[in-house]
């Protein structure tokens, strides 16, 4: 099958044209870590250019890691990978140059054509556990694998931003746990407790689930009933067959002790079915794993120990070095580490971005705050100003309304990204008539949605927000603009009410919306499964 190119936007106004004597050609995508450039060299070679967040600059903690980092990123063995080639923690700001690898990456490529499976599958779980074994080997851990940071390039996959993660975990400060991303994070990571490259192992495994079917083992959204599967829950690896379905659930084992190491994986990955001595498996039977290592064992050991037959299924209840995984001890505890959790992702560029959780925090965390979000619980919807995430809190936790804290100034929304001609559609209003709405009713029998209720003034991702039912928000296209791999965007930067336009900045009312998104094409509202609307509160000053 044919690989697309990857997708390249134009500089923006405010980017650089060069860095570091590499010319810069356009965007290549934006995350939690920095932007990253199309670039070349001297001699005319494409390169990936990542510049890294302003934030990082100013963090002397932050930049010592990067420095002991880099040299670790430039022993990686090219098997697999982006090669880093030249890295500066002292330039204004910091800066990662990298073979660039001309290809989309696994997420763009499940999300416009569909799952992989047989031989395409096996040759992505072979490459990529073969990355990871090369970038343990070296002593780095990635600690941020997902399907954005697999490239499908026409020689095969790479992995890239490898080791990148480990200084944005210093940014945050000595409480800080990990760093990761919430679909891809394991127990010990959400647990705030020490990790190592066994979290990459758990993230592989998620990634080839979500290969395979579409979504991660855990689920997208809301994000506490993810955080509470991945702590307690089997994880779901839908059409995922053997061999590869029982590696797979070997690499989701809740207690980190239990998960092969990256040599072992891509061992029996190679031999397709049998153990490391060369003993077939049945396919009806688990899959080895290696046994708890002593206290004080190097983290990324590579000799295979001795193999113990565990069930395919990932199970609660194991603990090593004091970390209990499996069920947590009260609801309040669950509520507290998921409202630590969440109130770190509201600083998140998108939901694939990374975050930070805090083990200390977690610890006293209030259950009241168990209401604090990071995106909406059925759309995952942010709101944006000012460079950063607007704060959101849900008001009704029975039939989800969502109150979004913002100041008098132009705002962001943001949605994961929309399929080719789906839309997102907005409905305001300055009273709550709009949330009665009757799960699976049609969209034509609302009011604000019904056809003939004309189309709001959009161009290229900003306009008016329309209060009436003159005229409701229907974004499509170029209506939307595209934020990153994960989300597309829309500036409101005016209101329109009572037959006249006024700037958002001279807003002082709250505002309510109703957002559809239909993901199915049926054009009802519904709330099971994959949820379709939702209910806001703008909450402007005054």
């Amino acid at each position: 099958m044919p690989v697309p190119q990857r997708r390249t936007r134009p500089l923006r106004p405010n980017d650089p044209r060069e860095i570091a004597g590499h010319p810069l050609r356009g965007r290549l995508g934006e995350g939690g870590q920095g932007t990253v450039f199309l670039g070349e060299t001297p001699d005319g070679r494409e390169v990936a250019v990542k510049l890294l967040h302003a934030r990082f600059d100013h963090d002397p903690e932050a930049r010592r890691y990067f420095t002991r980092e880099l040299a670790a990123l430039q022993r990686v063995a090219p098997f697999c990978t982006a090669r880093v080639l030249a890295a500066d923690p002292d330039a204004d700001p910091p800066y990662v140059v990298s073979e660039y690898v001309d290809g989309p990456s696994l997420q763009e490529a499940v999300h416009e054509r569909g799952v992989l499976a047989g031989a395409e599958l096996d040759r992505l779980a072979v490459a990529t556990a073969t990355a990871l074994g090369a970038i343990h080997a070296a002593g780095v851990v990635h600690r941020d694998f997902k399907p954005a940071n697999v490239l499908l390039a026409a020689d095969g996959p790479r992995v890239i931003d490898f080791g990148i993660a480990r200084p944005f975990d210093a940014t945050a400060g000595p409480a800080s746990g990990v760093v990761g991303t919430p679909s891809y994070m394991s127990p010990e990571q959400l647990s705030g407790h020490p990790a190592g490259p066994e979290l990459d192992l758990f993230a592989w495994a998620c990634t080839i689930a979500y290969a395979a079917n579409g979504r991660p083992p855990f689920g997208h959204e809301p994000l506490p009933a993810v955080i509470n599967r991945i702590l307690n829950a089997e994880p779901d690896l839908g059409r995922l067959a053997d061999p590869l379905r029982h590696y797979v659930a070997a690499c989701l084992h809740k207690d980190p002790a239990r998960r092969p190491t990256a040599a072992q994986l891509l061992m029996s990955l190679m031999n397709r079915g049998t153990d490391p001595a060369g003993t077939p498996l049945p396919m009806g039977r688990p899959v080895p794993v290696p046994p708890p290592a002593p206290a004080g064992t190097p983290a990324p050991g590579v000799t295979p120990g001795t193999w113990e037959a565990v069930g395919p299924s990932t199970r609660p209840g194991r603990a090593r070095r004091g970390l209990v995984v499996g069920a947590v001890a009260g609801t309040v505890a669950v509520l507290a580490g998921v409202a630590v959790v969440l109130a770190n992702l509201a600083g998140a560029q998108d939901p694939t971005t990374t975050v930070t959780t805090s083990a200390s925090a977690s610890t006293s965390a209030s259950a009241s705050a168990g209401n604090v979000v990071a995106r909406s619980p059925r759309l995952g919807l942010e709101f944006w100003q000012n460079g950063a995430a607007a704060p959101l809190t849900l008001t009704d936790l029975d039939d989800p309304v969502t109150k979004v804290t913002l100041q008098a100034a132009p705002f962001e929304l943001r949605v994961p990204t929309l399929a080719k001609d789906r839309a997102v559609q907005v409905c305001a209003w300055t009273d709550d008539s709009i949330f009665e709405v009757t799960d699976g009713a049609k969209t034509a029998d609302h009011p604000c949605f019904a056809p003939g209720t004309g189309m709001a003034d959009y161009e290229h991702g900003s306009g008016t927000l329309f209060l009436n039912n003159q005229g409701h928000n229907y974004l499509i296209g170029d209506r939307v603009a595209h934020h990153s791999d994960a989300q597309d965007k829309v500036l409101f930067s005016a209101i329109f009410k009572d037959g006249a336009q006024i700037p958002v900045s001279d807003q002082r009312d709250d505002l309510y919306l109703t957002v559809f998104i239909d993901h199915d094409g049926d054009q009802t509202f519904k709330q099971a499964s994959e949820g379709e609307y939702e209910f806001l509160v703008l909450d402007f000053p005054g």
